[in-house]
Formats: C-alpha cells, structure tokens, sequence
C-alpha cells in the first residue's frame, strides 16, 4: 500500500497542507486556492485524502486535476509534462535513482488525463513503485530505511513525525529501531563500540540528514559507552541534538528575522537582545502550549513545568537531620508532592507554598544560609526537570543571578518569575 506521505508529496498536495501533530499550519497557495474554490475541496476533503491515498474521492481527483494544470504538469491537451516533473522528482531525496527512473516511465505511459477519473492513472504510478519497495503504508521512504526494523518494533509514519518535532524525548519504538538498524548493519562490534558511519545511515534513514550531523558531533559520539539495550541509544541522539533549535520553535526564529542557515548562532544572538529575546520566549511559550493565542497562561502546563523544577527527591529531604520531625510538606499543610497549592492558581500563589518552596529550597541547599541562590544547584535542576531550549535555560539562570536574599516566602516569587517569565502577584 501507498505511504501516504510520500504519495501526497509527490502530488503537490503537501505543499498546501503542511502539519504539526495533526494541525494543520499552512495555508493553500494563491493558485490552489482557486482550484479549491473552483472544485469545492475543503481541508477535511484535504485530511480525508491524506489518511487515505489509495481511494481518493472524484472531488479530490478534480482537484489534482486542477492543480496539474495550474502548475504546468498537465497542459491543455491533457497531456503530462514527464520533462517538468523529472526535474521534480530529481530533487525528492525520499526515493532511489531507480525508483525515479520507474516512476518517469509510468508516467511516459500514460496516454492522456481527460477527465477527473484518469488522475488515477497518476495516483497509481506512485503505488507501484510503493509496492515494489514493500514498505509498510504506516512508513516513509526515506534513504536506506529499515522494513524490518521498523516492522519489529511496530514503528510508524506518526512516531517518526513526532521524533523530527521534538528529538530531545525519543521514544521506546524510535530507540529499539536505533538499535535494531545497528545491530542489522553491523553498526557495533561485539563489545558494541558504535561506527559513525552507520549512525550516519540510520539518521538518514529517519529523514534526518546524517554524515553531516554525525561528523559534527563525532567527539560526542565517541565517548558514547557500549550499546547493550534500547534505552542506551538516547545518548546518540543526545548528541546528535546538541545545539540544535527544536522544529516548533523554528517558526519563532523566522518570525524575528533569522535565516535557515543561521538559526543556531541567531538563537545564541538573542540573549544580546533583551527586547527581540523576549518576543521569542513569547513565541515559544505559546508553540509550547504554556500560553494560549490571547496570551493567557496555561497554568496546568506551568505548574507541570515549575513542578518538575521543585520535585526534590524525598531521600534527599529525609537526609537532613531530624528530617521527619521538621519536614516542610508536614510543617506547611503540604500532603504530598502532586503539587496542589499551585494547581491553576500561579498568580495568586498561597502563603503556604511560598513557604513551603523556601524551606525546601533552603533546607536542600537551594538557598544557602546567607539568603542566596545557590545557582549550580538551581542549573541543574532546570536542566534535569525542565525541556527548555538552551536559550530558555541561559534566559532563566541569567534572571535568577540578578535575585536578591531569598530570606522570606514572598521573596520565592521572584524565583517563579524567572522559571515561569510571569509576574506572580
């Protein structure tokens, strides 16, 4: 069956439909537009066809039809322009030089596209070359993909969309395949020392670039111990992801004025630029769901966040001396660590909480006996608890270097500012 990615990308569609875990991001363009308008196609026609490419619909076939047209790969004959659409499918990096060839001649073979019904001769071009590579329909194409692997561990088209947006939490499936395509292409020796050039080949097979990226990261990547299970594979991601701007906030960047070739070294600029630096976080917050579209706090995912930042473990509380008699749940009222003084109640923090955030911070070390912010400690519990960009983390350690004393309750409000970028009245 047809890998529904691959087969709408080819025919243009995903030009106009671009998504994001499912929500569509990208509006049609000025000429399928006009076919839209004309044929009556809507994004639910558009998402329909999308979860199912074998069996279009005559209205969906039309608006190929129409798009063919306007774009100059049908003509007025009806005939398909094979010249123009080689010089396409020659810059789709998903296929193989033979699929290509395969894929040029069945279109050679097709007579004429009369009527809406013939695009179907189009559609099944594709299909064929899709079943020749035996590819499950849940998977791309992509380079030296691995059937087998992918098949094993029950990985699909979604996991691997959800793996590109954010790479910092790969899941079971996306490592178990990393170790798979390794241990299939004598990507280790038997004490499972890693070959960079296969990590090379299994990134690429993911659709995410690899000799470039693996030779940047090489020191990195070396220093990984042995593979033995596949949890231990996050470390080669780990790697791979250092430095890298994650996808959703990509949008962010752009919208500030940076290029694709620059993202990194704009990113780092920004901390130079309070201004321009706080127009991103905002940007970012809200591609992260912290803030909604009229800039009111989510405080289920803040709360989630500030939470993870405080969750001292309870061994570490218990190693204070006298630690059960004076511990700071029991003195402050606070029964457990589910976090429920602050559940959607960020801006009016109780009394309690604040009070029970100081003594926690200052019986852990947190706060020192001087009323200062021990910042080593509060770096790594952001790094540790919290998924922000390295921007977000320097933004945040940068805020907490300019606090004052902590030596009361209210003062742990400035401390949830800078974690949270919120006034917290």
């Amino acid at each position: 069956m047809v890998s529904a990615s691959i087969c709408v990308g080819i025919l243009g569609v995903i030009s106009l439909v671009s998504t994001v875990r499912g929500e569509v991001v990208r509006p049609f363009r000025k000429f399928e537009a006009e076919c839209a308008r004309e044929i009556g196609v809507t994004w639910k026609d558009i998402e329909e066809y999308r979860s199912n490419v074998t069996n279009p619909s005559e209205k969906i076939l039309c608006f190929l039809k129409c798009k063919f047209h306007a774009n100059g790969n049908l003509d007025e004959y009806g005939l398909l322009n094979v010249e123009l659409l080689r010089t396409k499918i020659d810059r789709w990096p998903r296929f193989t030089k033979s699929m290509k060839t395969e894929l040029i001649k069945c279109f050679e073979d097709i007579e004429v596209v009369k009527v809406c019904g013939d695009m179907r001769k189009v559609i099944e071009c594709f299909s064929e070359i899709m079943f020749q590579s035996n590819l499950p329909r849940s998977t791309p194409h992509f380079r030296e993909f691995q059937v087998d692997c992918a098949q094993t561990v029950g990985l699909t088209w979604e996991d691997i969309q959800t793996f590109h947006s954010d790479m910092s939490n790969p899941s079971p499936k996306i490592m178990c395949y990393i170790k798979c395509f390794l241990t299939r292409e004598n990507g280790t020796d038997n004490s499972g020392s890693l070959d960079l050039e296969i990590i090379s080949r299994v990134m690429n097979s993911l659709g995410l670039g690899g000799e470039r990226r693996v030779l940047q990261h090489r020191e990195c990547l070396k220093r990984i111990p042995p593979i033995k299970e596949c949890k231990d594979t996050k470390a080669i991601v780990e790697c791979l992801e250092e430095g890298r701007v994650p996808h959703r906030h990509i949008k962010c960047l752009r919208q500030l004025g940076a290029k694709r070739r620059n993202l990194i070294q704009f990113e780092k600029e920004l901390l130079t630029n309070s201004e321009k630096n706080l127009l991103y976080l905002k940007c970012m917050y809200q591609k992260d769901s912290l803030v909604d579209k009229n800039g009111e706090l989510n405080y289920e995912m803040m709360d989630e966040n500030i939470h993870k930042m405080i969750q001292i473990p309870e061994k570490e509380i218990k190693a204070v001396p006298n630690a059960e008699e004076d511990r700071c749940d029991l003195r402050y009222n606070i029964n457990d660590f589910s976090w429920p003084g602050l559940k959607k109640r960020l801006k009016k923090t109780p009394e309690d909480v604040l009070c029970f955030l100081n003594c926690v911070y200052k019986r852990t070390g947190r706060v020192d006996v001087g009323a200062k912010i021990n910042l080593a400690m509060m770096k790594d519990d952001i790094e540790k608890y919290l998924n922000l960009t390295t921007v977000a983390e320097k933004s945040a350690i940068t805020c907490l270097k300019g606090l004052g004393p902590i030596e009361t309750c209210a003062n742990i409000k400035q401390i949830l500012f800078c974690v949270t970028k919120t006034k917290v009245k």
